[in-house]
């Protein structure tokens, strides 16, 4: 089951995601509608928070359409070594939250 939550901001979905004293990378991504990310997986936990847009986003065998929501963050979480990928149905902008090892 795909894992969504919703936050009142970027900033608040960090501020619950993270753990104290843990390393994290975030990193802003940018893309233009019709683009597709190919399935691909991590060995660590990733978090995906869109700031606007919309798109489908797999995970595993399950979809699911995801967008920036009335102006409220909008979180995936996706578990390390889980193939997951996306296409982007809109221009979109997300920041991708990893744990670092």
């Amino acid at each position: 089951m795909i894992q969504i939550k919703k936050y009142i901001s970027r900033e608040e979905a960090l501020e619950q995601i993270m753990e104290k004293d843990k390393d994290y990378t975030l990193i802003r991504h940018d893309f233009k509608a019709g683009e597709i990310i190919k399935s691909h997986k991590h060995p660590v936990d990733e978090w995906v928070i869109f700031d606007s847009g919309g798109c489908e986003i797999s995970l595993g065998l399950e979809s699911e359409l995801i967008g920036a929501d009335n102006n409220l963050a909008v979180s995936i979480y996706l578990p390390r070594n889980q193939k997951h990928g996306l296409k982007c149905l809109t221009n979109i902008s997300y920041w991708v939250l990893r744990k670092t090892r």
